[in-house]
């Protein structure tokens, strides 16, 4: 008998030990990696896979328009993320948002809107910075958009703000997904040249959301990316994250997405047509040769034949 109790001793201070050594290699794993690993996990575990909606081996996919999420709870927004996830090709049982991207998200805020998308250093602290669906509801409706673009950084004089208000927005026309293998797919967006030239900035919430935390663009034709050390160069980690900020100068601060990542920023010109080939990791890979899990690739072109697959 007292063997049977020194050893049930033994054990649960060992289990002890190893759940101790467990939440401290939790406390110093960044967030939206943690997520990335119980994601995979998850689904090894279901014997799921990505894109277990996907109906064909190439399938065009909705793009679903943005909405106002204006004075939303961050429980409504998160709801609204989960239905859209749901309803995509990344579905899969029991998803929740990442903290790491959208935990800072805070009851009862407006949020940048998308009427004046391409001015608000012009509209900063004005009713209009806020107006129309919102900026971010882009990539929440869409999380099939694992990497898009935001540009803008147009001033425009008192005589010519109807500039600011082009029906673009850097919302793709359309989505294809091609599946490669079991857990591969190539994901193409399919967008329209702005009116301007301009500067941009590739985002990667959808994929940070979605366990793709490793990113290199492999392929980037009539677009210039300027820092020295930028994504066609080094594998960049994606950082973007939803918050309360206040560059909007409105009282109590506006919703969106944070960082400036330097590395990101490419010069899109408007007469040129231009692609971004984009290769997408769960996990950190050795190099820039190590096969990828998704490769996304974004055409931007002058015109298109398809009027767009919209959903509301």
């Amino acid at each position: 008998m007292k063997k049977l109790i020194v050893a049930a001793v033994i054990i649960l201070f060992f289990a002890s030990i190893f759940q101790c050594l467990k939440s401290i290699e939790q406390l110093n794993t960044p967030l939206s990696f943690t997520h990335s690993k119980k994601l995979q996990i998850k689904r090894k575990k279901q014997g799921e896979i990505p894109y277990k909606n996907m109906k064909n081996t190439a399938d065009i996919l909705w793009v679903n328009l943005p909405s106002e999420y204006n004075n939303l709870t961050k429980k409504e927004i998160y709801d609204l993320r989960k239905k859209y996830v749901q309803d995509s090709i990344f579905a899969y049982e029991n998803y929740e948002p990442s903290e790491a991207v959208f935990g800072a998200i805070e009851d009862y805020k407006p949020w940048y809107g998308l009427d004046y998308y391409y001015c608000v250093a012009y509209y900063k602290g004005k009713p209009e910075l806020i107006s129309g669906p919102s900026e971010e509801s882009r990539y929440i409706n869409n999380p099939s958009m694992l990497v898009g673009y935001n540009c803008g950084g147009i001033m425009p004089d008192e005589n010519h703000l109807d500039i600011c208000k082009q029906k673009n927005l850097d919302l793709p026309r359309y989505l294809q997904a091609t599946k490669t293998g079991k857990t591969k797919a190539i994901i193409r967006a399919k967008h329209l040249l702005p009116k301007h030239g301009q500067y941009c900035s590739l985002v990667g919430l959808n994929a940070r959301d979605l366990g793709y935390n490793y990113a290199y663009v492999d392929k980037a034709i009539n677009v210039k990316f300027d820092n020295k050390i930028n994504i066609t160069n080094k594998i960049h980690t994606f950082k973007d994250f939803l918050h309360t900020g206040y560059s909007c100068q409105i009282k109590g601060g506006c919703t969106n997405s944070s960082p400036l990542q330097n590395e990101l920023l490419f010069l899109l010109d408007k007469d040129k047509e231009a692609t971004i080939g984009i290769k997408l990791w769960a996990e950190k890979p050795e190099n820039i040769n190590t096969p990828e899990d998704i490769y996304y690739e974004i055409d931007i072109q002058k015109k298109d034949k398809n009027m767009g697959y919209y959903r509301k």
